[in-house]
């Protein structure tokens, strides 16, 4: 890492997301990003060719099942054939794989797919549906259907890699990546059919959320992948003993990446540690945003009523409660990191 002495970081208030530094790399930030970067590539957890061709012949495998998915209940629904294959159906992941554009070593793909208003939530575990198609299909092992899940999942194994697949349905007839791409926001939570379809529809505008407000996202993605091995290396990552998810570490990277928006990967994972070391977490905590504090730029009405009950407000006795609140970048916001208590927060 940097040779040089760390600045002290500012506990920025919510509502100034300043930056701290927008110094350029000095050549030895760079040299050492390099050596970071061979460092993850010995470790696995670089920008392997081949881990990057599998994961993307995986969606394309999933891709080509879900349309044919679709084309079959278009057509069951009284759809004509033009019909049902111009309805389309899209595939976008969430979780690590979104945000790392690569996969992590025993990573899964965490995966959802949007479908027009036609089909139906039991079309996508029926025997004679989507579940049916993959229990076909050569390449799928380990099938388990979890219809009954707060975010309902088909989870499975294809090509070594482990899949959970999401579903949404749209009030949309045609599903294109052009219109679903420029409202991936507010705006598409709208189009959802119900609650279990916006619910699942949350986790992918979370990570096009942290994308979206990162300033280089080849810098961030270096950064991420650092994290996470130290996070790995340090059992630091059991979200269901008390640590901070997947989801909590990648927000606290893009905001160092905020803070410092030309540095390099070495400097961004050294400052990693210096600013949140200095953060003021635990009892009144300062919680850790990504954008401003849209509480007050946008009210609670243009979101539906239920998921408008779940967003995070500093107006709440019981969101001020969290020991490290880190909130997710899109409406409803979320703390990410809700299940931290006092002993994994200390560590």
């Amino acid at each position: 890492m940097s040779s040089s002495a760390p600045k002290r970081a500012r506990v920025t208030p919510p509502s100034q997301l300043d930056v701290l530094s927008d110094a350029a790399p000095s050549e030895d930030d760079l040299k050492q990003s390099v050596a970071l970067a061979r460092l993850l590539a010995e470790q696995g957890v670089g920008t392997d060719a081949r881990t990057s061709a599998t994961g993307k012949a995986v969606l394309q495998l999933l891709n080509s099942i879900a349309l044919r998915f679709v084309r079959k209940v278009g057509l069951a629904h009284g759809l004509s054939t033009e019909q049902a294959e111009d309805a389309g159906g899209m595939l976008l992941p969430i979780g690590s794989y979104a945000l790392l554009d690569t996969l992590m070593p025993g990573a899964d793909i965490d995966v959802l797919l949007l479908v027009p208003y036609f089909v139906e939530r039991a079309h996508f575990f029926d025997g004679g549906g989507l579940c049916g198609l993959l229990a076909e299909c050569d390449e799928v092992s380990g099938l388990h259907a979890v219809p009954d899940a707060f975010v309902p999942v088909l989870k499975f194994v294809t090509r070594g890699v482990p899949i959970d697949l999401l579903l949404t349905r749209l009030k949309l007839p045609v599903i294109s990546r052009a219109s679903v791409t420029s409202e991936v926001n507010e705006r598409l939570l709208h189009r959802c059919l119900d609650e279990t379809d916006a619910h699942s529809l949350n986790g992918a505008r979370v990570a096009l959320g942290i994308l979206d407000l990162v300033p280089n996202r080849d810098s961030f993605r270096s950064t991420l992948r650092a994290v996470k091995l130290w996070v790995l290396r340090r059992g630091l990552g059991c979200f269901a003993m008390g640590y901070p998810g997947g989801v909590a570490w990648a927000i606290l990277t893009a905001r160092v990446c905020q803070l410092y928006p030309n540095a390099a990967p070495s400097l961004l994972f050294s400052r990693f540690f210096s600013v949140w070391a200095q953060w003021k977490f635990g009892a009144n905590a300062v919680p850790v945003f990504l954008n401003s504090n849209i509480e007050q730029s946008s009210g609670g009405s243009e979101l539906p009523a239920y998921l408008a009950a779940a967003d995070w407000s500093s107006n709440n006795k019981r969101d001020r409660a969290y020991l490290m609140p880190v909130i997710t970048p899109c409406r409803p916001r979320l703390c990410a990191s809700h299940s931290v208590c006092r002993t994994p927060a200390a560590v």
